[in-house]
């Protein structure tokens, strides 16, 4: 449930209105979102800014609403069924005829297919739908996305050159990084021999301090690894040693609005 508050809190940099005060479109207080199911999310806030496509926002306070990805519309999903293998984007929707406010799943990640009668929304995160249309565990606080259980994005001896890509949105969704919303991922390394991660293939093997390039060549048995990334959807590695793993332990939702 959520209900409306001052609308006046908050100023829009962007509006031009003289005189007329707008909420922050996807702004928010104690953001929470979670997978209490393998069919459903979350969202919790404090309050939550929420907009139409013409930019006019609200502030909606104590939002608690949950999306059941096998329902459809309000507090489920958009359009079609269910799909695995599939990235869902999620939103909290309101109508701004009665305050009504629910949850929303969409394959988009800018124009849901709004149910009737709601025209106001906020993009708070996103979530995997896995192999056997489960949809993968995660605790998102803030603009912080963990998994519940750290993925293996890639393991083995692949060699140290080159460097291989790692697809971050690969067809069975065992693990991702929505682009849409992140440029950011973090995760562990582990390792026997060398290992070797970056974020950009040009830089030449053995080099660990090319300007404004991010490389790491771990020297122990774990390391813990951040990595902006610069081409989208791929980090790049190399290991020399089969009981190499890289994991992908989550990332930060640096795209949303906060």
């Amino acid at each position: 449930s959520g209900t409306s508050a001052d609308a006046t809190t908050f100023w829009r940099g962007d509006a031009t209105w003289a005189g007329v005060a707008q909420a922050i479109g996807g702004s928010f207080k104690n953001l929470i979102v979670t997978r209490p199911s393998a069919a459903t999310v979350t969202v919790t806030a404090d309050y939550l800014n929420v907009e139409t496509t013409s930019g006019s926002g609200t502030k909606i306070s104590s939002v608690n609403v949950t999306a059941t990805i096998s329902s459809s519309g309000a507090n489920g999903l958009d359009t079609g069924a269910e799909a695995a293998n599939t990235i869902y984007y999620l939103y909290v929707i309101r109508k701004s005829s009665d305050g009504t406010v629910a949850a929303l799943l969409s394959t988009s990640s800018s124009s849901p297919t709004m149910p009737s009668g709601y025209d106001q929304k906020a993009i708070v995160s996103v979530v995997g739908n896995d192999n056997s249309s489960n949809l993968i565990g995660f605790t998102q606080t803030g603009l912080e996305y963990w998994f519940t259980a750290w993925l293996t994005a890639a393991s083995g001896n692949v060699g140290i050159t080159p460097w291989i890509a790692v697809d971050l949105t690969p067809a069975t969704l065992s693990f991702f990084v929505p682009s849409a919303l992140s440029t950011v991922a973090f995760g562990t390394l582990y390792h026997q021999g060398t290992l070797i991660l970056t974020n950009d293939n040009t830089v030449a093997d053995g080099v660990t301090d090319a300007v404004n390039k991010f490389i790491y060549q771990a020297d122990t048995t774990a390391d813990w690894w951040e990595l902006n990334i610069k081409t989208a959807d791929t980090i790049y590695w190399g290991s020399d040693n089969v009981n190499s793993k890289l994991y992908l332990a989550g990332f930060k939702l640096n795209k949303l609005v906060a």
